[in-house]
């Protein structure tokens, strides 16, 4: 039964004489008959406009948020009014649900770079010890490796919870679910227990959301203030780790993490790890130091659940990268240049891919790469800059560029930028990639940054199937076929 002190009553009464509804959920487009449409006003949209989609869709209840609202009788579904129903959804979905992750290990991990890799890498040494492990992020969510495509990194609330609710009766023990600084600030993950807090690591991302950095900092830091964590997980090779440590209630385990700092309890010196569970050689099929550093978190995660060191210095061996991190298109000429492929689409991304590129001492380094449209564009000029100071050749191309003209995003890109024989601009993102292998040699290495696991491309508000990787793989493959990008100007 549906029985919580602070859940409207109307809920509550609505929900036991009505057994037979199915999901709850805030997304109308994703209604099917006898689900739950929750309406209410959101962040740029107003949820309580799309009640008659939901209808359509099959809703078999609304309810909604009264406020500034007048909804007619449609005579067919119950409509419930219900005030400030904006601050009870996660406690009416986490209920709704029974609570599931009370009975799962939830395991969050935050930060700008290196969510993706961590979460994976943890449901990877956990599969190694035939642990099953649900996950939830910007691939998509599923016990792993059996992900379903997901738009959002951190799901809203009503889904989160249906999710972990199918986790519980596939029989998942852990879940490693990516959280995002969005869905910290929008209460998403309310209601929901989490075990263990991973920090990778911040840097300037999503300044179009947050107004300043110390804003996204204090959104990422309710992962640790707010959720009565048993176990923090936190890279003090970061500065903005090193400030939450001093953050973080003294009832949550904290165990720290570096490359090279030996005050950490987590470390490294040369191949060896040292950990409080004991130390042993540490080593990886994967490319570079901040893929090592996230497998010191994945390490220190995996031990607070009880895997030995021994088990997880096993399991790293194995460990495989994750589609579109620093990930390399294999070609069949030994004779071509060396093409990679990574998500990196922040100042400090491009720079720690480049330099790790770069440790390879290739002929010349080449990266194509673009900046989003309808995102942060202070740091435009600023992701020019790094690969500047960090490639040979640069090539600039288009990176859903939404609704902003293309043109006026590289003249953000080139605001502290002189343009000379290094640098050229090709907005057809195919043809950007087909040129640059073209011209490369062997012994050259290309940088195909910005997409990653991404298979399409936003240009106005049209969504092109588009494939960083597979147009990479047919030019290796096929040096002399045209290429050109669905939606490009011809």
């Amino acid at each position: 039964a549906i029985r919580e002190r602070n859940i409207n009553t109307a809920i509550y009464e609505f929900l036991n004489d009505n057994k037979q509804l199915k999901n709850m959920r805030i997304d109308s487009r994703l209604i099917q008959p006898g689900d739950i449409f929750i309406a209410v006003p959101g962040k740029t949209t107003d949820g309580r406009q799309y009640i008659a989609q939901a209808i359509a869709n099959g809703a078999a209840a609304i309810f909604y948020e009264p406020a500034g609202c007048v909804i007619h009788d449609n005579g067919k579904v119950p409509c419930i009014a219900v005030d400030n129903l904006i601050d009870l959804v996660p406690e009416l979905a986490a209920t709704y649900y029974a609570h599931p992750s009370q009975q799962l290990n939830v395991l969050g991990v935050t930060g700008t770079n290196g969510k993706t890799s961590t979460a994976h890498y943890i449901a990877q040494l956990l599969a190694a010890v035939n642990l099953k492990s649900g996950v939830m992020g910007t691939l998509g969510n599923g016990v792993y490796p059996d992900l379903i495509p997901s738009p959002l990194t951190t799901s809203d609330c009503c889904t989160i919870q249906h999710q972990l609710q199918q986790f519980v009766q596939q029989g998942a023990q852990y879940v490693t679910m990516e959280v995002s600084s969005q869905g910290l600030d929008q209460a998403r993950l309310m209601r929901t227990q989490i075990e263990t807090g991973i920090f990778t690591n911040l840097s300037q991302d999503h300044l179009d959301y947050h107004k300043d950095m110390q804003d996204y900092f204090a959104a990422k830091c309710k992962l640790f203030t707010d959720f009565a964590l048993k176990h923090a997980v936190i890279n003090i090779d970061d500065m903005y780790g090193q400030q939450l440590l001093n953050l973080i209630p003294p009832q949550t385990t904290v165990i720290t993490y570096s490359l090279s700092n030996d005050a950490a309890d987590v470390y490294l010196i040369g191949d060896i790890v040292h950990t409080p569970w004991g130390s042993g050689v540490l080593r990886t099929n994967l490319i570079g130091r901040f893929n090592v550093s996230n497998v010191l978190a994945a390490l220190a995660c995996c031990a607070l659940q009880g895997m030995s060191l021994a088990q997880i210095l096993q399991a790293a061996q194995q460990l495989k990268p994750v589609l579109g991190r620093m990930e390399l298109i294999t070609a069949e000429d030994a004779a071509a240049p060396k093409v990679v492929v990574d998500y990196a689409h922040t100042p400090d991304a491009l720079i720690k891919a480049l330099q790790t590129l770069r440790e390879y001492k290739p002929n010349t380094l080449y990266c194509v790469f673009g900046c989003g449209g309808d995102r942060d564009r202070k740091k435009r000029p600023l992701m020019m800059e790094a690969v500047v100071a960090h490639s040979d050749q640069i090539i600039i191309t288009r990176d859903n560029p939404r609704t902003e003209d293309a043109q006026q995003i590289v003249a953000d890109m080139l605001a502290n930028t002189e343009l000379g024989p290094h640098i050229s601009i090709e907005l057809d993102r195919a043809a950007a990639i087909k040129q640059t292998i073209a011209k490369a040699k062997y012994g050259d290495i290309i940088l195909i940054a910005g997409k990653g696991h991404e298979d399409y491309q936003i240009i106005g508000t049209t969504v092109y199937p588009f494939s960083d990787q597979q147009v990479a793989h047919d030019t290796l493959r096929h040096p002399g076929r045209v290429l050109r990008e669905p939606g490009s100007i011809k």
